[in-house]
C-alpha cells in the first residue's frame, strides 16, 4: 500500500471522529434543552403522586446515563492501547514525550525516517484512530438510545401531570 493510500485512509478516519465530536455537541444541546424544559415544568408536578415521582427519577437517571455516553464521546483520548510503539512521529503526544522541545532531534528522526518505518507508523496510529473512532461511535448509539428513552419518559410524565392534580 502506497504512503499516500494510508494518509487517506488516515484522513477519512480523522474526518469521521470529527463527525461523532459533532453529533455528541448536537445530543449535548438536545439534552440541555431536556433539562430546561424538565426545571421549567418541576412547578406543575404532583409530588405526592408517587407515579410521578417515579417517571421524574427514570427521566433524570436516563439523563446523567445519555450525558455519560455524550462526555465520554467528546472526552479526549491521550493514551493508546493499539499504538505500542514508544517513539511514533505522527502521534503528538509520542512527540512532546520523546522530543519536548528538541526541534533539532526531531527533524533527524524525520530525515532518518524509511518509508518502511514511516508507513508501519502511520498504520499503527490508523489502527488506533480506528479504535477510538468504533469507541466514539458506540457512545453515541447509546446516548440516543437513553435519549429516546428518556423523551419517551418525559412525555409520560407530561401527561401525568396534565391528568393528575
Amino acid at each position: 500500500m502506497e504512503k499516500d493510500d494510508l494518509k487517506f485512509i488516515h484522513n477519512i478516519i480523522t474526518h469521521q471522529i470529527d463527525k461523532t465530536d459533532t453529533k455528541a455537541n448536537f445530543l449535548l444541546i438536545l439534552q440541555l434543552a431536556v433539562i430546561g424544559y424538565l426545571f421549567t415544568r418541576l412547578d406543575t408536578l404532583n409530588f405526592s403522586n408517587y407515579i410521578m415521582i417515579t417517571s421524574l427519577i427514570i427521566t433524570l437517571i436516563l439523563i446523567i446515563i445519555s450525558l455519560i455516553f455524550i462526555l465520554k464521546t467528546v472526552w479526549p483520548r491521550l493514551t493508546s492501547d493499539v499504538l505500542n510503539t514508544k517513539s511514533s512521529l505522527i502521534y503528538f503526544r509520542h512527540i512532546i514525550n520523546s522530543f519536548k522541545i528538541e526541534n533539532d532531534e526531531l527533524l533527524k528522526r524525520f530525515k532518518d525516517c524509511n518509508s518502511e518505518e514511516f508507513n508501519k507508523d502511520l498504520a499503527n496510529q490508523i489502527i488506533s484512530l480506528s479504535n477510538l473512532a468504533l469507541n466514539k461511535y458506540k457512545n453515541i448509539h447509546k446516548a440516543i438510545i437513553f435519549i429516546i428513552l428518556q423523551i419517551i419518559s418525559l412525555i409520560i410524565l407530561i401527561i401525568l401531570s396534565s391528568t393528575i392534580k
